[in-house]
């Protein structure tokens, strides 16, 4: 039963990534969300190999995802972070990049923007974001959360809620922590 749920969520996260929908996995903590997507790492999809860009978004600042102001000329610009960068530079080279966010329910509101701004408008600065990117994020469930309220309704409605069980996930994980050597 655990490889077969494993196996169906996988099934489902690869078809919201292929058409372009960010997936948002909430589940308990310490229940092996993070070592799920850090999995997908040198797998395949679209017939790319898969390149995580990953970011723990509850220690981030709104200028470290929406781009650092710098004036230039005396208008003020927002240069791109290295993250973003990153990951044209991954398109570039043929991978199939996924950006993900951990610890996605406990952000500040204005982090909580300046991600909405690149997950949904692409725009990361005055970067536009590649629309190949996609977007995982992770989260605890709103009562094992340090912030404990749930996202709000435009940034929640852009995403795909799947739920995360670890109580069908624990065969796959003991294998996932097996062949990880962790």
């Amino acid at each position: 039963m655990a490889k077969d749920a494993h196996a169906e969520l996988l099934k489902t996260i690869r078809a919201y990534l292929v058409a372009g929908k960010g997936v948002l996995l909430t589940g308990p903590p310490g229940t092996g969300k993070t070592g799920f997507v850090h999995g997908l790492r040198g797998t395949k999809m679209q017939g790319k190999e898969v390149y995580v860009i990953s970011m723990i978004a509850s220690n981030r600042e709104s200028t470290d995802i929406g781009g650092y102001p710098v004036v230039v000329d005396g208008v003020v610009k927002f240069v791109p972070v290295d993250w973003a960068m990153e990951a044209r530079q991954k398109l570039e080279e043929g991978y199939f990049v996924i950006i993900f966010l951990d610890e996605a329910r406990d952000i500040t509101p204005p982090v909580l923007a300046a991600l909405n701004k690149a997950v949904h408008e692409r725009k990361v600065g005055d970067f536009e974001m590649p629309k190949e990117v996609r977007w995982i994020a992770a989260a605890n469930s709103i009562e094992d959360s340090t912030v404990g309220v749930a996202l709000p309704p435009p940034v929640a409605n852009r995403w795909a809620h799947l739920g995360w069980d670890p109580s069908k996930m624990v065969g796959a994980w003991c294998q996932g922590m097996i062949a990880n050597a962790y």
